[in-house]
C-alpha cells in the first residue's frame, strides 16, 4: 500500500535512507575458474524449482544465441557505418568519437576493427571487449522507453548488455567467412 501523508504519497526517502545499488558489491562468483554470474532458484510454495530452472536455462540459452546471431550480421549491416569511421581516420577528421546505445556491440565492433588495422594482437582485442562485462558489473541498466529490459529478469539483462569474447569472435568469424580476412573486410 501507498501511505500519504498532508495529501501527498510519503516516500521512502522522506523515512530513510535509499541508495540505489546493488545488494552486495563485495561478494563475485566464479564457475570453472571464470567470474560468473550465479542465479540461485530457491523453491517456494505451489512452484515447480525444476520447470523455473529448465525455463531460465532455455532463456538464457536464447538470449545468447540471439546475440551471437546479431554479431555475425552487424558487420555487414554497420558496413557503411564502419567504411565512413575508416574514411574519415584516414583523411585524419580527428577527434573522433564513437558510440552507440549500450557501447559495447556496433562500437565493440568499431573499435576491434580500428585495433585489428593497427596489427594489435587478437587476444588484446577481444580481453579489452571483455572488459565492458567487467567495468559494468553490478551496473543498473535504465529502461530505454521500449519496456524490454525492464521485463527480464536481471541476468537475461546482463547476458544482453555483457560482452561475452564469443560474440566478437562470432563477428570476426563471421567477416573471415565472408571476405578471407579482416584485413580484406577493411
Amino acid at each position: 500500500g501507498v501511505t500519504y501523508r498532508n495529501g501527498a504519497a510519503v516516500r521512502l526517502g522522506d523515512v530513510g535512507n535509499v541508495l540505489d545499488d546493488v545488494q552486495d558489491n563485495r561478494t563475485a562468483s566464479w564457475y570453472s575458474g571464470t567470474r560468473s554470474v550465479v542465479l540461485a532458484i530457491q523453491r517456494q510454495p505451489g512452484t515447480n524449482t525444476v520447470a523455473v530452472t529448465t525455463a531460465v536455462k532455455d532463456l538464457m540459452d536464447q538470449l545468447r544465441a540471439t546475440m551471437l546471431s546479431a554479431y555475425r550480421q552487424l558487420p555487414f549491416e554497420q558496413a557503411p557505418a564502419y567504411r565512413e569511421m575508416f574514411r574519415q581516420l584516414a583523411a585524419g577528421e580527428l577527434p573522433m568519437i564513437v558510440n552507440c546505445t549500450a557501447g559495447k556491440d556496433r562500437t565493440g565492433i568499431a573499435i576491434a576493427l580500428i585495433l585489428t588495422a593497427l596489427d594489435v594482437p587478437r587476444e588484446l582485442i577481444v580481453e579489452d571487449y571483455a572488459l565492458s562485462s567487467a567495468l559494468l558489473a553490478g551496473h543498473r541498466f535504465p529502461d530505454n522507453g521500449s519496456g524490454m529490459l525492464g521485463q527480464l529478469p536481471p541476468d537475461a539483462v546482463r547476458a544482453i548488455m555483457g560482452s561475452d569474447p564469443a560474440y566478437l569472435a562470432a563477428a570476426f568469424a563471421a567477416i573471415e567467412q565472408h571476405h578471407g580476412s579482416i584485413e580484406a573486410y577493411l
